[in-house]
């Protein structure tokens, strides 16, 4: 995943006075209508410049712009933005060179109105520029005479010969040759070396010697050619042009093809460029006319089909007429024109088709998304945001919601939160990061968006059933854990927590009343138990599921009476039972081997039967002693995940927990889906 502008600062822009914002490899900017998020993105989008004589482009600082109430209005001056840049922007070799001598990380682009500069911290530049001004080839020399053999060296600019003289000893002559026209940077070693050859040019007239502030100059104006030439912005928002047409003038396409992305996407997922789509309306017979567009059709109907998730399948159907391509959207029994299909469903299709028509294009870009799945239902919104994740390999995304369904559950560190505040009778927009590792128990998502996904539901698509809660957390941390993990090269797939729950059932004997339920309502369910005599006996009983919807710990490890806790590595038991033990009296921790429960409750048994409790408060103080347990555990588990790599031998157990989950949701998704696959056929 790259990330390719790392911060942007916004100075005096619409709602912003002077905030700046970390940018992600992917960013999610949650918030309320109006608290900021669009301004945000067209603060990013300005990293371009556009054309002026456009009143619609978006890439120009208009006076419109200024932030009321700022100190720039009443002067109309417009707002400044920077954004500090990665360097691999940067592809040219010998600007490169420069950046990583001076180890430098970061290039900060600065737009003052409609002009952008370069700013370069910790920037030295110590050499002078030699340029050759004459029409022929400069050679620089320099002759040496030693008693020894020397090694000959040779670098890019320069070539070492060495010859023989007659009186036995060697002469080593280097030579630096500078074609015409062009230039060579010189360090003061290489001047002194040379100077007697670089002086000749000089009085010849043949070359000039620039200080190093001119290197700097040059050198500030090619980064910013460079940044100007690589940074790719590509902006897809909630507007009339990205929504799937019904009706497309054929006239429109011949004249206006650039301003129609959806169009130009339509026809790019049939192998067709521009200059072959103008091609087509020629003059052609009716069959050739319904030929071309019926594989059209199929081409774009086969690549939705492989991104939208519900259970009934569409498909695309561009006709042509005269005039005009008609589109319409067919499902089983009827087709009907898109201007009547939901708002949210126009956009998405156009987002799908957007997506996959420009996906081999789209490496590098800083992609940048208005409200994505604003009107689709949670579903539609999860199959957007899959997309997103998967389009983010190879691209930097920002993108704005104000839907919980919108956010990425397992990657906390890209949501910031916008909130509208008032200053002197103006709206502000104030940015804040989350402050809890679960995004939707943070107390900010409330406030930012007035709900939370709990208010919704805590059940999903696909639901992981589990005994208790500490089994729920325990899930919970290593999906946390592992997913900084599940980018990149080598990433591990972990659990989807947007399209799955885990719910706690409060004992193995209920996980069957809650698989009844979901799958009644047709819902995926994983039920996941301990292989201690209490959880054997409920898997047994579980009639209401297939032997692939029910696991259990010995899956894992053959432990007999194993339970979750024989899953987690020694040394943080081990602590764990430290600062517990601390409550009992007389506690050998040592003597705490698998399966641990069966002797940890011995231990609870024999502490709370010298206390000479009655049976209900010794149950309860039981109970009690056990949840404590399993709070340290779970505490000393995500202290101790922090800064771990899952390819450590004591944190197997937990990979593999992590893997048999996501194996049998996979698995039971696939089987879902070809059920519905059959279902539709059989239709």
């Amino acid at each position: 995943m790259p990330k390719i502008i790392h911060s942007i600062e916004i100075e005096d822009f619409r709602s912003f006075d002077k905030k700046s914002v970390d940018l992600e490899s992917v960013t999610c900017l949650v918030g309320a209508n109006e608290s900021g998020k669009t301004n945000l993105l067209d603060a990013i989008n300005l990293a371009q410049i556009g054309d002026i004589s456009n009143p619609e482009d978006k890439r120009i600082l208009r006076v419109s712009d200024i932030r009321k109430n700022s100190a720039r209005y009443p002067a109309n001056q417009l707002p400044t933005i920077k954004y500090k840049l990665s360097t691999d922007l940067i592809k040219k070799g010998q600007l490169k060179l420069i950046l990583d001598e001076n180890k430098i990380k970061e290039i900060i682009l600065i737009r003052e109105a409609n002009e952008l500069k370069i700013q370069i911290l910790s920037l030295n530049i110590k050499e002078k520029l030699f340029k050759n001004i004459s029409g022929s080839q400069i050679i620089l020399k320099q002759l040496t005479s030693t008693d020894k053999t020397q090694v000959a060296i040779k670098s890019e600019n320069e070539k070492t010969i060495v010859t023989e003289t007659n009186n036995s000893t060697k002469s080593t002559e280097s030579e630096i040759m500078i074609e015409p026209n062009s230039s060579i940077r010189i360090s003061a070693e290489v001047e002194k070396k040379f100077n007697t050859s670089i002086q000749d040019s000089l009085k010849a007239g043949t070359a000039q010697l620039f200080g190093a502030d001119v290197i700097e100059k040059q050198f500030m104006e090619d980064i910013l050619n460079e940044i100007k030439n690589n940074i790719k912005l590509f902006y897809w928002s909630y507007d009339k042009k990205y929504s799937l047409p019904d009706i497309i003038p054929i006239q429109e396409i011949k004249t206006n093809y650039q301003n129609l992305p959806v169009v130009k996407a339509i026809f790019k997922l049939g192998d067709y460029d521009e200059k072959q789509v103008q091609g087509l309306f020629a003059k052609r017979s009716e069959i050739d006319y319904e030929n071309i567009f019926d594989t059209l059709s199929d081409m774009v109907t086969d690549k939705i089909n492989k991104k939208w998730k519900t259970k009934t399948k569409i498909k695309i159907q561009i006709r042509y007429n005269p005039d005009h391509l008609l589109v319409s959207i067919k499902e089983p029994g009827y087709s009907i024109e898109p201007k009547y299909r939901s708002e949210g469903m126009r956009w998405f299709l156009a987002f799908i088709i957007g997506m996959i028509s420009y996906a081999d294009q789209l490496i590098d870009y800083v992609i940048l998304i208005d409200e994505p799945a604003l009107h689709l239902h949670p579903g539609g919104q999860k199959d957007v945001l899959n997309e997103i994740n998967k389009i983010a390999d190879e691209n930097q995304i920002v993108y704005s919601t104000h839907s919980p369904f919108m956010i990425d559950r397992r990657y906390q560190d890209r949501v910031r939160f916008l909130m509208k505040t008032i200053k002197n009778k103006y709206a502000l927009t104030g940015i804040n990061i989350p402050t809890h590792k679960d995004i939707f128990r943070d107390p900010l998502l409330r406030l930012s968006l007035g709900y939370s996904l709990s208010d919704v539901s805590y059940i999903n698509e696909e639901n992981i059933l589990v005994e208790g809660l500490f089994d729920k957390k325990i899930i919970e941390a290593i999906t946390l854990w592992l997913a900084k993990f599940s980018r990149g090269q080598d990433k591990i797939e972990i659990i989807n927590t947007n399209n799955t729950s885990v719910i706690n059932c409060d004992g193995a004997s209920e996980i069957i009343n809650h698989a009844k339920l979901y799958k009644n309502s047709g819902l995926i369910c994983l039920s996941f138990y301990d292989s201690d005599q209490s959880g054997k006996s409920a898997l047994s009983k579980n009639s209401e599921q297939t032997k692939d919807e029910k696991i259990e710990i010995n899956n894992i490890i053959k432990t007999k009476d194993a339970t979750t806790e024989d899953l987690i590595p020694e040394s943080v038991i081990t602590k764990a039972l430290g600062l517990w033990s601390i409550k009992l009296s007389n506690v050998d921790i040592k003597k705490i081997k698998l399966p641990r429960m069966k002797y940890i409750y011995q231990i609870l048994g024999q502490h709370l039967k010298n206390k000479k409790l009655e049976d209900q408060i010794y149950s309860e103080a039981r109970m009690v002693l056990k949840h404590e347990l399993e709070e340290n555990i779970v505490k000393q588990l995500e202290m101790y995940l922090i800064d771990k790599k899952p390819d450590l031998p004591e944190l197997k157990t937990l990979l593999d927990l992590n893997n048999l989950l996501v194996k049998k949701i996979n698995f039971l998704i696939q089987k879902a889906s070809e059920n519905t696959d059959t279902q539709n056929e059989t239709k």
